[in-house]
């Protein structure tokens, strides 16, 4: 996912695509955002297929029912006080929660910016145990354990179909399948993922794309990029992002019939294409699936234990930084242009 398929850039596995590249078949058929994260050192390895970001889900007809904004929150403070008037409905004999949470590395990397802060910035230095992200995880801590109106889910998605929860924060690729879901029992919104007031919305691009490999034959090489070129059609990238929820990658695949069918049926999937305007490039931190864990496992331990955040980010800063010094020298020769 994302800038983790570096690791197999980096054990020689992946053979550049650019030589098939032609008038019709390019990298600029595709959505800017997410060109770049396929490039190595001028060379393309990945081109965009299944990519994201991260939504913000919530039960429109539980906020509907409570006299709640229809288009659900915007920020943090909006959800804060949102949160008391869904606790007053009753599920199985407890009040509702606001939001399930999930130690999810992805999610965390758009609320760290939600709040001013970021993971690590360009000269690899860790920050994720700044201010910013000291408040960021305290805000949650508080909300989750001071105030209960939140919780850490095994499942936070599952728990939303259920109706255990009014909200929770997942990819846009699970649009269609939660629409499914909920089908004739309640009404999924969706919102850009939440901010601090004042702060500027920004949201981590996800998902995956498509590669060949170097150690196969070249007929089996070419047979790759004759499928990724018939991929990259508008109607086939449309088809993919009707299907799924995922982004319609192609640019001209917005403009096909069945995206607008679409859109127009389901406004939800408007609100996905256009928090595109937000998404980046996650951090360094975020490009190896190690570090990616350990990031995870940091926000399990504050919303589900209730650890302190300052402490817990400062060790993990620690960590963070000794693994992005080991790999600096191979991210440098990547020679990325997306934060360009």
């Amino acid at each position: 996912p994302e800038m983790q398929w570096l690791q197999f850039h980096a054990s020689d596995a992946l053979a550049p695509m650019d030589g098939y590249f032609d008038d019709e078949w390019n990298t600029d058929i595709y959505i800017p955002n997410y060109v770049n994260e396929g490039i190595a050192a001028g060379e393309t390895f990945v081109v965009p297929f299944a990519r994201s970001t991260p939504l913000f889900y919530f039960n429109r007809s539980i906020y509907r029912d409570a006299g709640l904004p229809e288009e659900g929150p915007e920020t943090w403070e909006d959800l804060a006080e949102f949160a008391p008037e869904l606790a007053k409905i009753e599920v199985e004999g407890r009040p509702l929660s606001a939001m399930a949470f999930s130690a999810d590395a992805w999610t965390g990397q758009a609320d760290i910016w939600g709040f001013g802060g970021a993971n690590a910035n360009e000269d690899f230095e860790v920050t994720i145990n700044d201010e910013a992200g000291a408040e960021w995880l305290e805000w949650q801590r508080k909300f989750i354990h001071d105030d209960g109106f939140g919780y850490l889910a095994k499942d936070a998605g599952t728990d939303f179909q259920a109706g255990v929860t009014a909200g929770w924060r997942g990819s846009t690729a699970s649009l269609t399948g939660q629409t499914e879901a909920a089908g004739d029992k309640f009404e999924v919104g969706v919102a850009y993922m939440l901010s601090k007031e004042g702060e500027e919305k920004q949201v981590p691009t996800g998902g995956s794309g498509l590669s060949i490999v170097r150690s196969e034959s070249q007929e089996r090489q070419d047979a790759c990029a004759e499928l990724f070129r018939f991929l990259a059609g508008a109607e086939q990238s449309a088809a993919w992002h009707v299907g799924t929820g995922y982004v319609p990658i192609v640019q001209a695949a917005a403009e096909t019939q069945s995206v607008k069918d679409l859109v127009a049926k389901n406004p939800n999937y408007l609100v996905a294409l256009n928090q595109l305007a937000n998404a980046r490039t996650a951090d360094y931190t975020n490009w190896d699936s190690g570090m990616v864990t350990e990031i995870g496992a940091t926000q399990g331990q504050v919303y589900g234990d209730g650890a302190a955040p300052q402490k817990v980010l400062d060790a993990l800063a620690a960590e963070l930084q000794d693994t992005l010094d080991d790999k600096r020298e191979g991210y440098e020769a990547v020679d990325f242009q997306g934060w360009k």
